[in-house]
């Protein structure tokens, strides 16, 4: 078992990094421009940071709840912070994700609403 944790994690630390390297080097090079690329590599670092510290919180909680000892008040405290963390971020994480797609469809109902107004000749309501 010894042998396997020696082999697969360095193995897994090298795939993870040349996924993250590739992923980086094609969201660079298909970016419009310098502005938009670094702010894609910043928004990428970020949901790894955002991965590793739920993945601390979650095996924290994992040990706190599994643990042979009572519960203490901190022990409770911990368990519901902890909770909470994670479905926070869960919560956020769907929010954002619903934010996004409401932008997108606000989007094309502009565009659909400029080429409907070009296509009949109409004048636009919010131009007065």
């Amino acid at each position: 078992m010894e042998e396997l944790k020696l082999i697969a994690i360095p193995l897994l630390v090298a795939v993870a990094s040349v996924t993250l390297t590739a992923y980086i080097n094609i969201k660079v090079k298909f970016s419009q421009d310098e502005t938009s690329a670094f702010r894609d590599v910043r928004a990428i670092l970020g949901n790894i940071a955002l991965f590793v510290i739920n993945a601390w919180i979650a095996y924290s909680l994992y040990r706190e709840v599994t643990s042979p000892e009572p519960p203490s008040r901190i022990a409770i405290f911990v368990i519901v912070f902890y909770s909470l963390s994670l479905f926070w971020f869960a919560i956020s994480y769907l929010l954002l994700q619903v934010i996004a797609i409401i932008k997108d469809i606000v989007a094309l109902q502009k565009t659909h609403w400029k080429i409907t107004m070009k296509t009949f000749d109409l004048e636009n309501p919010d131009d007065k």
